[in-house]
């Protein structure tokens, strides 16, 4: 696990050393020394707690630009719900995902439909057989399935081996555009918006899958002025 990509990263020049990060580190991975704290990759689980916690800012996380969108012919934005819960009630979903596309992307598309279909995957092909040690666990959170490697070995072989529906929402999104649009898979680019530093770890380092069809994650913080503005001007 030393070789294992990490997002949160830290900065030195800003520690101060105050060991706040290492209070509320769950798995232990942080330690100061000269001064200064330190992250053990082989412990660090990318949950961010201390990019949270930190009073000097030294911890973030590292996520692609809204500019790396540009690299593909055509763009494609996943909004989780913890986007839509950003903005007031009254704010409808459909302007919601017309101000992400307002960012540059050609379409938005909101995943809580393919949170759905993993609960029916599960539920059909685990729940109701036996191909799953019980009690199953499933999560699509990156961080519990890291500290389940780091802490609870055991417990590997109880976990559902289903992507997360970040992931089945880029497959069948983007191979349904590759389809109807007469792309080559390489010309879409599928991009997740999200403040979950864990989410970038998990598509440059996907866990059971060699490829992910998701090429990127954006920081809701980086475009949080650009689609609040937006919104504004769909409003008006």
């Amino acid at each position: 696990m030393g070789d294992y990509f990490h997002s949160v990263v830290l900065s030195e020049d800003s520690c101060k050393g105050c060991t706040h990060c290492i209070i509320r580190c769950p798995t232990e991975a942080i330690r100061v020394r000269g001064g200064k704290a330190s992250i053990f990759g082989e412990r660090c689980i990318d949950c961010g707690e201390c990019i949270r916690v930190c009073p000097y800012h030294a911890q973030k996380a590292v996520t692609d630009d809204l500019e790396d969108i540009k690299k593909y012919k055509y763009r494609i934005a996943l909004v989780p719900p913890v986007v839509h819960g950003q903005f007031d009630t009254s704010i409808g979903l459909g302007k919601i995902l017309k101000a992400v596309e307002m960012l540059g992307f050609d379409e938005a598309f909101d995943i809580s439909p393919y949170c759905d279909i993993a609960s029916a995957i599960i539920k059909k092909y685990y729940l109701q057989g036996e191909k799953i040690t019980r009690p199953a666990i499933y999560s699509d959170c990156p961080v519990i399935i890291r500290i389940i490697q780091l802490r609870y070995p055991d417990l590997l072989e109880n976990v559902i081996p289903l992507v997360s529906p970040m992931e089945i929402a880029a497959r069948l999104i983007k191979t349904e555009i590759v389809k109807k649009k007469n792309f080559r898979q390489g010309d879409v680019g599928v991009f997740y918006l999200t403040p979950c530093p864990a989410k970038v770890t998990s598509i440059r380092v996907p866990i059971g899958i060699s490829l992910p069809y998701t090429d990127g994650l954006i920081s809701i913080r980086k475009v949080f002025a650009h689609l609040s503005k937006n919104l504004r001007e769909l409003q008006s």
